[in-house]
C-alpha cells in the first residue's frame, strides 16, 4: 500500500512538472549578476519556467537572467534545480508569448546561423 501511494505521488509531480510545457532547441544565454554571460539551450519551456541545458558553474545562484534573442524574450529566473548539464528554473512571472504558447511556434532550425547566439559555444549530444 505504502509503495503504491509513493509511485502515485511520484507520477502525479512529474505530470505536474511537464504540463503545458513545449520541446524546444533554442539558443539563449544566462545572465548572473557579476559573472560573464553563459550561452545555454532552453530544451523545454512553459509560461512559468524552462529547462536549460548548459555546463553548471560552481558559482551559479538562485536568480539569474534568460534572454532568448531571437524571440524577444528577457525574463527574470529563480532557479529550481541544479544538475550536472542543466538547470530548471521558474520564472518570476508568468511568461506571455506568443512562441511559447503557440502550437505552431518558431523552431530553431529556421532562424539564420547569426541569430544562434553561442551557437559553437554549446555542447551538443
Amino acid at each position: 500500500m505504502a509503495a503504491d501511494v509513493l509511485v502515485k505521488s511520484r507520477r502525479a509531480s512529474v505530470d505536474r512538472r511537464n504540463f503545458g510545457r513545449r520541446q524546444t532547441v533554442w539558443h539563449a544565454w544566462i545572465y548572473v549578476s557579476g559573472r560573464p554571460r553563459m550561452a545555454c539551450l532552453v530544451r523545454n519551456i512553459s509560461a512559468g519556467g524552462a529547462l536549460l541545458e548548459c555546463d553548471v558553474p560552481v558559482w551559479m545562484g538562485h536568480e539569474l537572467r534568460l534572454v532568448i534573442e531571437p524571440y524577444d524574450i528577457d525574463v527574470a529566473c529563480d532557479v529550481r534545480h541544479k544538475g550536472l548539464h542543466g538547470l530548471g528554473v521558474q520564472f518570476q512571472a508568468m511568461l506571455d508569448h506568443p512562441a511559447v504558447r503557440s502550437p505552431d511556434r518558431p523552431n530553431t532550425a529556421a532562424l539564420p546561423q547569426s541569430t544562434r547566439p553561442g551557437a559553437s559555444a554549446v555542447r551538443r549530444r
